[in-house]
């Protein structure tokens, strides 16, 4: 323990020290003359002096002479060396604190200083405290939660403070019930809603990565995040080398994707990325070259994508064979359908999240975003979709704070339920470290203590001391039982002891003694009610109150806990040429009839007139959809169509083989080039065109006949 300081407090005595100083020397003033009999006389005038003393105790100025001021001098002096000896020689006492400070804090003390008076601008802990979420206070927004399975990490802690709608949301969410029970009420507070939903890509806005690498680092960054997302946990580490090829060989197909693929008519997303990959090919024939060859070669030599190829290239004929299979293998959870709809265009908009929505062609700074990444919390085969969007949209918000002097304008406040089935980037301790500077928060949620271990193994300690809160929701793990006691730490109490001795001389005695005890044992914490949680904020006594109901809060009566769930998809058309498959009398029930018979318990058929509007509103839907897809189609031919040769065209254009296929058939059907060209421009898909050869060909036989 420190040693006291020492106390100028004392020094308040130095008056009185040098009032006694001068009336000492008064009353001996006659021991010091000169000429008599000092023991007679000195004696004799001390009695008078102390009698006028007595009478005139502050009749200072009569009692002067001319070793007054030395004695006042000699007596503080005298003072001041004893009390800074006897500091010195003290031993360091802390009465009543021997083993420990330790206390709950006082809850009423800690709101005026750390919430904001206006309740919506907080964080929420519990019932009776909450946390503001600007500099004022000077902690970070960075709360690492732990609570075991049914603690309420949602419906007790993210629900409530995401009703609260006072920052952009990135919302972890296992399962999809979060977007269902909360997202209403964002959408009532003006909020964009934005979902990444492997569990069903139907329901998922598009998220394209190539729309946010800005530069070539970018790159870098993202295919390491790809190959940890895609490499088995607990993988044993094997040569480095063949990661560093896969990498390298991914890296080159990127860049040319990025540079290369609008000039080539090709979307510049993962379909695309995968399609040029697909045709990489190890050449038995000396001096043969595989597709992907001709693609780089067409390129400039100082083009980053084919001096990457290059590199990857000067490996021996079977290394570069084993590299490409073993990218393809990697990138096989790519080739599923849902997934490649999900990367197939960008819908996120990850800058919304900090700078607010576009507003003719500038950031209105003002729009908050609630973003959810819903994914299952019992298969993690495609959960490195999340992860490459947590590490591109870190990349993002920290290049827009850079533009509001590493500030974002709208405060993002990220929660990370279930982080330990989440692929981070990798170097997102830094992030939590930084974060706080550019406006950002985070929230990881562990069930205990051993997940966090297991992820950050001797770094464990550094995510808990990023964040300066620490929200204890309850648990049995004997670890986290014993983090969160040592954490709340030691109180000093008094214990008494008595003892009798019995016998003819019996005898009995009593003693007090202070003694250490935690503020709460590992049992204690193990034994907590279900409604109570512990709050840990840095430089504070612990709080320990009632959590918080989501169904208590003032805007549950909008939120899918009362009212409709929420629901985000598209409206999918009715394919009505299935209707022939009902049969007869059988009651039919549309996805948005069931959950209306499920939320109100009522029998609800579908009229005439429902299905009459239905099948209005998929028509309609559905010409919208060929519209857009006509308009995309038009988008990958070239600028100059009308003017170009067929076999121009086909050059020029990536068409998928069995569209190539279909057109060379056209054409050996005698049908003229200006026709085919009008199927090509008009966006006739294959099952079309061989429509329009079959007509063409029954005309020609009637011309002949």
């Amino acid at each position: 323990m420190n040693q006291n300081k020492y106390n100028f407090g004392s020094w308040i005595c130095i008056p009185i020290i040098a009032y006694l100083s001068y009336m000492i020397n008064y009353l001996l003033d006659g021991f010091f003359q000169k000429n008599q009999d000092i023991l007679m006389n000195g004696m004799k005038l001390f009695e008078q002096h102390l009698d006028q003393i007595m009478e005139h105790p502050f009749g200072v100025s009569s009692y002067y002479n001319e070793r007054s001021f030395p004695a006042i001098l000699i007596g503080s002096m005298i003072f001041l060396v004893v009390d800074i000896l006897s500091f010195l020689c003290r031993k360091t006492m802390m009465i009543g604190k021997e083993y420990g400070t330790a206390q709950w804090g006082n809850v009423s003390e800690m709101r005026k200083r750390l919430s904001d008076k206006n309740e919506e601008a907080n964080i929420l802990f519990t019932q009776d405290f909450s946390l503001m979420t600007d500099k004022r206070c000077g902690l970070n927004r960075n709360i690492v939660v732990l609570g075991g399975s049914g603690s309420g990490k949602t419906f007790r802690f993210v629900g409530p403070n995401l009703m609260q709608a006072n920052m952009s949301f990135v919302v972890t969410d296992p399962k999809g019930d979060t977007v269902r029970d909360y997202t209403n009420v964002l959408v009532e507070e003006g909020y964009q809603i934005k979902i990444l939903n492997v569990i069903n890509p139907e329901q998922s806005d598009g998220y394209n990565p190539f729309a946010y690498i800005e530069k070539d680092d970018d790159v870098l960054k993202l295919i390491s995040n790809i190959i940890d997302n895609t490499t088995p946990k607990g993988a044993q580490k094997g040569d480095p080398f063949w990661e560093k090829s896969e990498s390298l060989f991914m890296q080159a197909v990127f860049f040319y994707v990025l540079y290369e693929a609008e000039r080539q008519y090709l979307p510049k997303n993962f379909h695309t990325f995968l399609m040029i990959i697909s045709e990489a090919k190890v050449m038995e024939e000396e001096g043969a070259k595989s597709p992907l060859d001709y693609r780089f070669q067409a390129l400039d030599d100082n083009h980053i994508a084919k001096r990457t190829y290059h590199k990857f290239m000067s490996g021996a004929g079977d290394t570069l064979r084993s590299v490409i299979i073993s990218v393809h293998s990697r990138l096989f959870p790519f080739e599923s359908p849902g997934i490649q709809k999900i990367f197939e265009k960008d819908e996120m908009d990850l800058y919304a999240l900090g700078e607010g929505k576009m507003v003719n062609g500038v950031r209105d700074q003002k729009t908050k975003t609630a973003m959810f990444i819903v994914i299952p919390d019992d298969d993690k085969s495609f959960n490195f979709v999340p992860g490459m969007l947590y590490t591109q949209m870190f990349q993002i918000l920290y290049a827009s704070a850079r533009k509001y002097n590493n500030h974002l304008p709208i405060p993002v406040q990220c929660y990370f339920d279930e982080f330990k089935n989440i692929s981070m980037p990798s170097n997102y301790l830094d992030i939590e470290a930084t974060c706080r500077s550019r406006n950002i928060g985070v929230v990881p949620i562990f069930q205990d203590k051993s997940q966090i271990k297991a992820l950050y193994k001797d770094s464990a300690g550094t995510l808990l001391a990023n964040c300066d809160t620490l929200l204890f929701l309850g648990g049995t793990d004997p670890e986290v039982k014993k983090f969160i006691s040592e954490s709340l730490g030691k109180q000093t109490i008094w214990k008494k002891s008595s003892s009798v001795t019995r016998g003819k001389s019996g005898s009995s005695s009593q003693s007090e003694d202070r003694m250490g005890r935690e503020l709460m044992t590992p049992d204690e914490v193990g034994r907590m009610d279900n409604k109570e949680c512990i709050v840990m904020i840095r430089g504070e006594y612990p709080i320990k109150g009632k959590k918080l109901d989501a169904t208590k809060h003032k805007r549950a009566k909008q939120s899918g806990l009362f009212g409709k769930p929420y629901f985000h998809r598209k409206f999918q058309s009715i394919q009505w040429k299935d209707v022939s498959e009902i049969r007869k009398n059988e009651i039919v029930l549309t996805y948005e009839m069931i959950m209306e018979l499920l939320e109100t318990g009522k029998h609800v058929f579908p009229s005439e007139e429902w299905i009459q509007k239905a099948e209005q509103l998929g028509e309609e839907q559905q010409k919208q959809q060929e519209k857009e897809r006509k308009r995309e189609w038009k988008a990958r031919l070239p600028e100059d169509f009308e003017d170009l040769s067929l076999v121009e065209i086909l050059a020029k254009t990536q068409f998928q083989k069995t569209y190539m296929d279909v057109i060379v058939k056209a054409v050996e059907a005698e049908i003229p080039e200006k026709i085919v060209k009008s199927y090509i421009w008009d966006a006739m898909d294959e099952e079309e065109i061989e429509r329009q050869i079959k007509i063409q060909r029954i005309l020609q036989v009637s011309d002949q006949s």
